[in-house]
């Protein structure tokens, strides 16, 4: 169901990781796919798969890396390190599996305060499958106090 502008890119879904010589996993690849068709959605545009920088998905100066931390010893660090390619002006995304938002959740709101502490602007989000929707990582620590 992908429109035909994604079909003529559907090799950058599959691309290899900058960071690895290993092809990308089919759950890294369908997120980043449900990433663009929402940015495709959202802003009525064609948004940019594996930039010169190798970022996953990318519209305007919005910048969002899709990662699984499959085969990953440490998250955060994973993260940090694709942080080196961006700079203050940049607006960083990273859209996590919604598990790895749960199991890592005190790391990852450490790791979004010190890089907007440095002056960076980062968000950390999960996918909302039944509204088709980016969720804010500030949103789930919300739904979790609720509950």
């Amino acid at each position: 169901k992908a429109p035909n502008e994604l079909k003529v890119m559907w090799h950058k879904l599959k691309a290899k990781s900058p960071e690895s010589s290993e092809q990308a996993s089919e759950e890294h690849s369908a997120m980043k796919s449900f990433v663009w068709q929402y940015l495709y959605k959202k802003y009525k545009k064609v948004p940019r798969l594996e930039d010169d920088r190798g970022v996953d998905v990318s519209i305007d100066n919005e910048n969002y890396e899709v990662e699984t931390f499959y085969g990953c010893g440490d998250p955060i660090a994973k993260l940090t390190e694709k942080m080196e390619k961006f700079t203050q002006n940049d607006k960083v995304f990273f859209v996590l599996r919604n598990i790895s938002l749960l199991m890592h959740l005190k790391e990852l709101i450490s790791f979004k305060k010190t890089w907007k502490d440095l002056g960076y602007n980062v968000e950390l989000f999960g996918i909302d499958f039944k509204r088709k929707d980016l969720i804010k990582i500030d949103d789930v620590i919300r739904m979790l106090k609720q509950n």
